[in-house]
């Protein structure tokens, strides 16, 4: 895909597509019910997880405790082989963001349990992500 203008803008123009503009780290914007997207810039300036609730659920979450969670994160952790934060790739355009970024994000993945999916990785596309006895994310087993 390409970012050129000429590429986007008749879908804008046609009601097929709506650009968000987010703005500051943790930013926010509900896309429908169960649906929303963050931003957590880093790879990009404004790329963005997606986050995924089941939708029936998300009213009764308050009454049935936690909801199922899903967010799509993107290339801020595109292979479950990248969980340490420290394990940028050579084109992020921000590799400090994304290290502040991944941390921000473990902080309430990894409490809440959330299923993490990844961009890139055909052999663990997802996983629930836990803290080792060393301190660093990996995998939680079953």
């Amino acid at each position: 895909m390409s970012y050129l203008s000429p590429n986007y803008d008749p879908l804008v123009e046609s009601g097929q597509m709506t650009l968000l503009e987010l703005a500051g780290t943790g930013a926010t914007a509900e896309i429908c019910e169960g649906i929303s997207v963050e931003l957590f810039p880093g790879h990009t300036a404004q790329m963005m997880g997606v986050h995924i609730e089941p939708a029936r659920r998300v009213k009764s979450r308050a009454a049935a405790g936690r909801a199922p969670h899903a967010c799509y994160i993107g290339d801020l952790i595109p292979t479950a082989h990248h969980l340490d934060p420290t394990w940028v790739m050579g084109y992020d355009l921000d590799p400090l963001r994304c290290i502040e970024e991944r941390k921000r994000f473990y902080a309430r993945a990894i409490p809440e349990e959330w299923l993490v999916l990844f961009t890139h990785d055909h052999e663990t596309p997802m996983a629930r992500v836990a803290m080792n006895e060393k301190g660093k994310p990996v995998v939680r087993s079953a």
